[in-house]
């Protein structure tokens, strides 16, 4: 019993003094990475119904910069932790350990959208950039990457933004269909429940009917379903795997480099036991995506199942890096200590 509760306290100061020793570090880019938080645009109509908007169009900013090797993108969990609090920018600086924060909002009109997008500099509160971008209701898919090539030449003048204009012509889809994955993600992002999923999946499932070619709905899907086998509150466990396996071969059938779709599977695989196929599509997942604390996070958790402890923690410790207020990337390496 003496040496259980020695183990027990041993581990838990471990696990304490590393993330002391993580949290003194935010603000610092990571090998030289452009570090940068997007927040939840705010909705300026009275119509709160349209909230999706503006959490959809930030979502998919990061998504958009996070593909970007100069970059380094708090991740959603993290950014939207400021939504609906009046945060100063050290504030935000303090807890996402970021350089730069894009913050905006959008007004819907008759035929489109009003959005007014601000770059600030963190270490100073200072707003270096600001830009109004009207986009119509049938160009609505294509104006998160317009923001966000527009905020990468800002920051790196003379950056190569081939990938992005090749993205640009992948994301025009049909407004209909574009609105229904939108209002699908911002039911993915909630805390989940069979209710909150299925809402999720019958709007992705609604955008893919109408665009079945959109890739990004089929990787939204994807982790749709994971999340359902996550749960593992259902009857139909085996179903939401093959499902989920479907629609994420599907987006990576669709768009090679679509990393997103290799780290679900990479997930499912983990989950479901297949580690060895876990490891191939996270390794494909880092090369596409190497800046992403999510694919670190997913990566060391992998690596400690296949016994490779010294690289797992060097995959979960560069994954806080990268994020320093996701706080999952804290749990993760504090189950690994322990």
């Amino acid at each position: 019993a003496s040496w259980s509760r020695y183990l027990l306290a041993a581990g838990a100061v471990l696990i304490l003094s590393a993330l002391a020793y993580l949290a003194t570090r935010p603000g610092e880019e990571s090998e030289q990475l452009t570090s940068l938080a997007v927040l939840p645009f705010t909705n300026l109509s009275r119509n709160q119904d349209f909230n999706y908007l503006g959490e959809g169009l930030a979502d998919e900013i990061i998504t958009t910069l996070g593909s970007l090797e100069q970059f380094s993108v708090s991740s959603r969990t993290s950014s939207f932790y400021f939504q609906d609090q009046a945060s100063s920018m050290q504030e935000i600086r303090d807890r996402l350990g970021v350089s730069y924060a894009i913050e905006g909002s959008l007004r819907p009109e008759t035929d489109g959208l009003m959005i007014n997008v601000s770059l600030f500099e963190m270490i100073n509160g200072r707003q270096i950039w600001a830009r109004q971008f009207s986009t119509t209701s049938e160009r609505l898919s294509e104006v998160s990457n317009e923001i966000a090539s527009a905020v990468a030449l800002v920051l790196h003048p003379g950056i190569d933004l081939a990938r992005l204009q090749t993205a640009a012509s992948a994301t025009r889809v049909a407004a209909d269909a574009y609105e229904a994955y939108l209002r699908g993600l911002d039911f993915l992002s909630r805390p989940p429940s069979p209710e909150t999923l299925d809402a999720a999946r019958l709007f992705f499932s609604s955008a893919l009917e109408l665009a079945p070619d959109f890739e990004r709905a089929s990787a939204a899907l994807c982790e749709t379903h994971l999340t359902y086998y996550r749960m593992a509150r259902t009857d139909d466990v085996e179903v939401h795997y093959q499902n989920a396996v479907s629609q994420c071969e599907a987006a990576i059938n669709l768009d090679a480099t679509h990393w997103a779709g290799r780290q679900s599977l990479a997930a499912l695989y983990r989950l479901s036991g297949r580690y060895e196929d876990a490891l191939r599509e996270i390794r494909l997942a880092d090369t596409l995506q190497p800046g992403t604390a999510t694919v670190q996070h997913e990566y060391g958790k992998i690596l400690e199942l296949l016994g490779e402890a010294e690289a797992a923690e060097q995959k979960l410790r560069r994954g806080i890096e990268l994020d320093p207020g996701f706080w999952g990337g804290y749990a993760d390496l504090g189950d690994f200590l322990y």
